[in-house]
């Protein structure tokens, strides 16, 4: 089939535009991701595509958003949980849709949005190099620019998110390129890109790409087997973090027991902790959805100065015991929507695994690597990505892997 100038054109902007914006404004990706959205609709209209197909990519996800919708009936917020549920069901369905426009591409459309990516990441990969070697400098101005505080000393990048957005978008370039160019050949942008990331600061983006790269190498000698790891270690980590976390040593005893790990480190385990205690009062439930905002205690100070046993100071660590979200999806989903809501997620996952190429079962595993470390599991734009990232990695209509 011929492959029409402004489709592939407009294809190749969006491949183009999605890296450097998850970058530099990484908030602009849930409305990139309407915007895509509401094009894929359009597609699938034009082109009387059967949507009944979508259902069962949609179903679980919707089902999990509908459980949090009604979680609102005993959450402490119940209307952020209403507006919550009815946003990321919105998602869901744009989501959907641009997973099945995905598939409907042919060859030629295909090319021009992974040839777009490749550059567009390659250009979010050398703003990193310059942030990362220039000692965070950009997104420092970006700070002053935007009327900000200036960013104090040793501060981490804040282009960190686009970094772990890097980390997931490598591995459907991975796949489209291997199987064009060949397995050598088709490494060469996460080597670039896992090379910019581990000269960086974002210890998620780095976990994304070393385990990415473990499960691609597993499923490439045993699909099977790298599917049935990943769903297996997904069901593993949600018993541990809510039967271990809340044992974790917490500020200021962890400063003695644990006195390798950063200061930032410490507060995250004494979040954990906290988040794991509550989530076992109500483990069946949840406390409702978005209730981590304001569950009981999550105010309470951890103001801590750490001191070496020769008496001189390591730093200060400020903060609450539960800051908005616990930096673990898992951990929320189980605080949040309780054994129900998991046991959603786990199905969800293992519905995603029955795609067993090796890139889409790597991307899976760096997202779920990054949703266990880092972001609130219902921010738009972290939802939004995963979206994208996701219609990306569907294979077009000949079959071919992205």
């Amino acid at each position: 089939m011929t492959t029409t100038s402004p489709t592939r054109l407009l294809l190749f902007v969006a491949g183009l535009t999605m890296p450097p914006l998850a970058v530099l404004a990484a908030n602009g990706l849930a409305p990139m991701a309407a915007v895509v959205g509401l094009l894929a609709l359009a597609r699938l209209w034009s082109r009387r595509i059967d949507l009944a197909a979508g259902w069962s990519v949609a179903a679980l996800s919707i089902l999990l958003f509908a459980w949090a919708a009604l979680s609102a009936l005993w959450s402490p917020v119940p209307l952020t949980a209403l507006g919550s549920a009815a946003r990321l069901g919105g998602l869901a369905l744009i989501g959907t849709a641009g997973i099945l426009a995905a598939r409907s591409l042919d060859s030629h459309e295909r090319s021009g949005l992974m040839t777009g990516l490749m550059i567009g990441s390659l250009i979010a990969a050398l703003i990193l190099s310059v942030e990362y070697l220039t000692g965070n400098s950009l997104s420092g101005a970006l700070f002053e620019v935007r009327g900000m505080k200036p960013l104090p000393p040793g501060a981490k990048s804040q282009f960190n998110r686009g970094a772990t957005i890097l980390a997931l978008a490598a591995w459907p370039l991975v796949g489209w390129l291997t199987e064009r160019q060949g397995r050598k050949r088709g490494f060469i942008p996460l080597a670039v890109i896992g090379a910019v990331i581990l000269a960086g600061d974002s210890l998620a983006a780095i976990l994304a790409v070393l385990a990415g790269s473990i499960v691609y190498g597993a499923a490439v000698w045993s699909p099977r087997g790298a599917a049935r790891l990943v769903v297996v270690a997904t069901a593993a980590a949600a018993l541990a973090v809510v039967t271990v976390s809340p044992r974790l040593p917490t500020p200021p005893a962890s400063f003695t027991s644990l006195d390798w790990l950063p200061i930032s480190a410490h507060h995250r385990l004494a979040v954990w902790q906290f988040t794991g205690a509550k989530a076992t009062e109500h483990p069946l439930l949840g406390w409702g959805m978005e209730s981590s905002r304001v569950i009981p205690g999550a105010e309470d100070r951890l103001d801590t100065e750490w001191f070496t046993p020769d008496g001189k100071s390591k730093g200060s660590l400020t903060g609450t015991r539960l800051p908005l979200h616990p930096h673990n999806a898992l951990l929320q989903i189980w605080l949040e929507l309780g054994m129900v809501g998991v046991a959603l997620t786990l199905l969800l996952v293992g519905q995603a695994t029955r795609d067993r190429r090796p890139a889409h079962l790597a991307c899976l595993t760096a997202a779920l690597v990054v949703a266990s470390v880092s972001y609130g599991a219902w921010q738009s734009w972290w939802v939004s990505a995963l979206w994208i990232i996701a219609a990306l990695c569907a294979p077009d209509r000949e079959g071919t892997p992205a």
